[in-house]
């Protein structure tokens, strides 16, 4: 996952403000000074394994979202099936 410090060196977006800046800034000051100084956090370590297990849930959710999908596609089919299963059978005089 790409550093946002980093990016702000190399895109000129020093107007735009992200929401993530504002709570680093408002959890702990002189932290976020420091990342935007390009200080490398001393919690790398767990920032990345966040950034990973987000990815993961990400994907689970995606992943989850094509099954509902899925499912509700069976559903349709069935009933589709059923009613024209019943329709033959009534105008067969079943």
């Amino acid at each position: 996952m790409p550093d946002r410090a980093a990016s702000r060196q190399t895109h000129d977006d020093s107007d735009v403000l992200y929401a993530s800046d504002l709570d680093n800034f408002l959890y702990c000051e002189r932290a976020w000074w420091y990342r935007l100084q390009g200080e490398a956090s001393s919690h790398a370590a767990e920032l990345e394994q966040g950034a990973e297990q987000h990815e993961r849930l990400v994907a689970e959710v995606r992943a989850a979202g094509r099954s509902a999908a899925l499912a509700k596609q069976a559903i349709w089919v069935s009933l589709a099936l059923l009613a024209a299963g019943l329709a033959i059978r009534l105008l067969l005089g079943g």
